[in-house]
């Protein structure tokens, strides 16, 4: 039996030995999260850089559409691409918690002082403590990798909805920017409405005045909005990894009607409890610190090493004619635990223990008022844009006709014309910027929820599935 054993211990050495690190599997799995909290299908390739350059110049050919701007945040987000790195990271502490220390070899020679064959003293020793050590070493790797994993998805999602953002911020301000070059055009045709009158007689020096002066201060906002454009685009730049001009972007999509919001508070709830990977990543990190906790109450006897000596005595000269004596049999070396006993490494571990599992508490208790705010603030954000569309845009814009047409007849003052085209780029602008709200209010749902609002509308009522079953 017992020469039967040796070939499998030499060939666990082996292996051992051989031991690589592949993250591949690791990177499909954080891509497989990615898709299911973006709706974005991504190729993490961190290790080999610009192999996804065919991809991306495909997707910009024809300009961005939302979808296709988190395509290219996570396919070419330089930051995004380093942390993917950390996965293997991971994957090699994975590795390396399951290997043995290596042997420690001692060779002694000492020569005697008479001359002749010198004493030679030879051990070989193993750590065989880590055969109690190295299973739960590996499952705290094990899991410090998987809330990694976890928490590396996290923030690919909360870039994505971060870049969602940029391109709604985009939006914004290029159709704020197309709303104030309408009204210069109409503030225009004003100035030229009130230089004819002058001409004629029945407008004063004073009226053409304050019709310039509008049209001057347009022409700053003009300016301001263009600069905000310009710094709108280069975020969005960034965030998705480019290095051209921000002013070759094209954006394929406009700002759209907000829906009306047809999910519960309840329902962004319980698609958070499932989904948020923050409250997932948490749950690892309450694992591996109960499993370091083991390891270090195993880690008491630290060290505790077998193995073999083999002693030749010295052969002086006047003993030639005698035979060599030679020495073999087992050792062991034990580091008495008289004085660190590890207690304060495993009260450390207990309470980051403890730690973790208040950290897990606190988000659940924070998810409910998230939900709700995020709730609130898109209802709020559909009820607005609906009053100012159906309602205020159409009064302000009545009512510039009206002072317009009046001015001409003469019945109304250049004031309450230029008052009148005020109130209405405000009113357009606050409509503009409930869209934007609407859109923001939307992507904080979802950051709320851990995942796209569809896929939510889609899932069953009940959950399906345990917590280990959705452990990466």
């Amino acid at each position: 039996m017992k020469h039967s054993n040796q070939p499998l211990l030499v060939s666990a050495l082996i292996v051992a030995g051989c031991a690589s690190v592949d993250p591949a599997r690791d990177y499909e799995r954080a891509a497989k999260l990615i898709a299911e909290t973006t709706g974005q299908e991504t190729a993490v390739d961190p290790a080999h850089p610009g192999s996804q350059e065919a991809v991306i110049q495909e997707i910009l050919r024809e300009g961005l559409s939302s979808d296709e701007a988190v395509q290219l945040c996570l396919l070419n987000n330089p930051r995004l691409q380093a942390d993917f790195l950390r996965i293997g990271i991971g994957r090699a502490e994975v590795v390396q918690s399951g290997l043995f220390s290596n042997p420690s070899l001692a060779l002694s020679v000492r020569f005697p002082d008479e001359g002749g064959l010198a004493n030679l003293g030879v051990s070989l020793a193993q750590n065989i403590a880590e055969l109690w050590q190295l299973p739960v070493r590996k499952t705290v790797a094990k899991r410090e990798l998987d809330e990694t994993i976890l928490t590396i998805v996290r923030e690919a999602s909360a870039l994505a909805l971060e870049t969602r953002a940029a391109y709604v911020q985009v939006q914004k301000v290029d159709r704020e920017l197309a709303i104030l070059r309408e009204i210069l055009s109409l503030m225009e045709e004003f100035v030229e409405l009130s230089l004819a009158r002058a001409r004629a007689g029945s407008a004063s020096s004073l009226e053409v005045n304050f019709a310039s002066a509008e049209r001057a201060a347009l022409l700053i906002e003009q300016r301001r909005a263009q600069l905000a454009l310009d710094e709108a685009r280069s975020k969005l730049a960034t965030l998705l990894g480019l290095t051209t001009s921000p002013q070759e972007l094209v954006l394929t999509e406009d700002l759209g009607e907000p829906s009306i919001p047809d999910l519960s508070v309840e329902q962004i709830l319980t698609a958070a409890r499932r989904h948020r990977l923050d409250l997932r990543a948490a749950g690892r990190i309450v694992d591996a610190a109960a499993a370091r906790i083991s390891l270090e109450r195993r880690q008491a006897l630290e060290t505790l090493d077998f193995g073999i000596t083999f002693e030749r005595t010295e052969r002086r000269p006047s003993d030639r004619g005698e035979s060599v004596n030679t020495l073999l049999g087992p050792t062991v070396g034990l580091e008495l635990p008289l004085f660190d006993q590890n207690q304060a490494q495993v009260a450390r571990a207990e309470y980051e223990f403890l730690q973790a599992r208040w950290l897990v508490d606190a988000i659940e208790r924070e998810l409910a008022l998230e939900a709700w705010t995020a709730h609130q603030r898109s209802s709020a954000a559909f009820e607005n844009s609906r009053f100012l569309r159906n309602d205020l845009v159409p009064l302000r814009e009545n009512g510039l006709e009206l002072a317009r047409e009046g001015y001409r007849a003469g019945g109304a003052t250049i004031l309450a014309v230029l008052e009148a085209q005020r109130t209405l780029l405000q009113a357009r602008d606050s409509y503009v910027e409930t869209l934007a709200e609407a859109s923001l209010a939307e992507i904080a749902l979802e950051r709320v929820a851990g995942l796209p609002l569809s896929r939510i509308r889609a899932e069953p009522s009940e959950p399906k599935s345990t917590d280990e079953d959705r452990r990466p």
